[in-house]
């Protein structure tokens, strides 16, 4: 094998090394949520319980993604990158095999740190693998890895738990993980001053400022209805994991079907105008959810929370989306979970039953969501004005 061979597989290793990383921090995403009912049922594990499991997780996923902002290379890209898998597939493989919450919640930490070191990576090496000409072609694979994995993401979940247990989720994450690491272990890794230069002043624009306001509420959102909604479809409706997992298609599939015409809008409506535009769209959707009464009733919410997604991926720069992101994930998850569990707790101490219960909770919990949604609204519109409406 020539050099210039060798070294054009070994950069495209470290592309496939980089999007597997990032592959499984969305399989993560979007198929433990589906998992997290036959958990609760297994383990015994109680709302809270339940609520941490994913609580664990994302802070310390948003606590990583944090402090790997701004590329330091302290310990250099590769050792990160290798570092957050291990991490991530040891955490996933404690919570396969856990034997109660307490473990399963120290398993989602230390997976946390892993897909957050993921995360705040997988981007950037991405692009500095690839020769100039062929960045924009690499940030177009990373991103169509992000989209595939974010559609089938429910699907493989419900998949698993219907086939196996709660448990084989975790384990596809951890053999997701293994394979990642054989793949980086050929990669070649450049350095950050090889890399291509971040832009300068960018974060503190006002521009991306607004996008990760809006990205801060609504990642929040989507993250406390992935919570509840698939207990609400198991636990409450009565459907099997695998059929839970089609009902929350309708917020994955418009994500991703809806992101290509993100940048046209942007064009002729400006920043401004998609970005309220996402979370006027959010907005109504959680409002269309706070009317729980079966699945036709919360549907069409969504679908409305998907298409505001979709409408936000595109609209700021990738570091600060997932920044604000990760932080809204976390802490928006995190109070959900309490009026949840507050509202739950008080109609079940008034005698209603659990389904009855768990009902007002969500709609509590989506109140909640409302509120942020408005004053994310509100905040993202005056800092994209001021940008000079909205236009980067």
């Amino acid at each position: 094998m020539t050099p210039v061979v060798e070294e054009g597989t070994r950069r495209r290793s470290t592309v496939a090394a980089a999007s597997v990383g990032l592959s499984i921090v969305i399989l993560d995403a979007t198929a433990v949520p589906i998992a997290l009912p036959s958990l609760r049922l297994e383990l015994g594990a109680s709302t809270t319980g339940v609520q941490w499991v994913q609580g664990a997780y994302l802070l310390t996923l948003a606590a990583l993604v944090v402090a790997l902002a701004r590329p330091r290379d302290m310990l250099g890209r590769r050792r990160t990158l290798l570092l957050g898998l291990l991490a991530f597939g040891v955490g996933a493989a404690i919570a396969a095999t856990a034997g109660s919450v307490t473990a399963v919640l120290g398993g989602r930490a230390v997976q946390g740190a892993g897909a957050g070191a993921l995360l705040a990576l997988s981007l950037r090496i991405t692009k500095a693998a690839a020769p100039w000409e062929d960045r924009a072609r690499a940030a177009g694979t990373w991103a169509a890895v992000w989209a595939v994995t974010l559609a089938i993401g429910p699907v493989v979940g419900g998949l698993a738990v219907e086939l196996v247990s709660w448990r084989l989720v975790f384990w596809l994450c951890a053999a997701a993980a293994a394979a990642a690491l054989a793949i980086a272990g050929y990669a070649q890794f450049r350095s950050r001053d090889e890399a291509a230069p971040e832009p300068v002043g960018e974060p503190r624009r006002r521009g991306p400022l607004a996008a990760g306001v809006a990205a801060f509420a609504l990642a929040g959102a989507y993250c406390a209805l992935m919570l509840f909604v698939p207990q609400y479809t198991e636990l409450v409706l009565a459907h099997s994991a695998f059929v839970s997992g089609l009902l929350v298609l309708p917020v994955t599939l418009p994500a991703v079907a809806v992101a290509p015409f993100a940048r046209p809008l942007e064009a002729r409506l400006g920043a401004r105008g998609v970005l309220a535009g996402a979370l006027a769209c959010a907005t109504l959707g959680l409002l269309v959810i706070t009317r729980t009464g079966g699945y036709g009733a919360i549907a069409p919410g969504l679908l409305l929370v998907g298409v505001a997604l979709g409408l936000l991926l595109t609209s700021g720069p990738v570091g600060a989306l997932t920044v604000a992101a990760a932080l809204g994930g976390g802490l928006l998850l995190t109070a959900g979970g309490a009026v949840f569990r507050e509202i739950e707790l008080d109609r079940r101490l008034d005698g209603s039953s659990f389904d009855a219960a768990f009902a007002d909770g969500l709609a509590g919990a989506a109140w909640l969501l409302v509120a942020v949604l408005v004053v994310g609204a509100l905040l993202t519109w005056l800092l994209a004005a001021r940008a000079g409406g909205g236009r980067r």
